[in-house]
């Protein structure tokens, strides 16, 4: 676990938790994606294993739950 540095000024990662992002993504925007979206995807996929067609149950709408929204229900 290294959630103990998201207020800090510094923290220390390893290597592999790091990624290099593209210039065309701004940091203020891209800073959710770790915790919204990747975190909670890995728990889904992989903890869960929920795959492709299966039914899921939604409760409160974190990082994944409004991505599943958003798809679901496009403006």
């Amino acid at each position: 676990m290294y959630s103990m540095g998201g207020l800090a000024e510094y923290c220390v990662v390893p290597a592999h938790g790091l990624t290099v992002l593209p210039n065309s993504l701004p940091y203020s925007e891209s800073a959710i994606l770790g915790c919204a979206v990747f975190t909670a995807y890995g728990a889904m996929a992989h903890a869960a294993q929920v795959r492709p067609g299966d039914s899921v149950v939604v409760i409160g709408v974190g990082g994944v739950g409004s991505r599943r929204v958003a798809l679901d229900f496009p403006e």
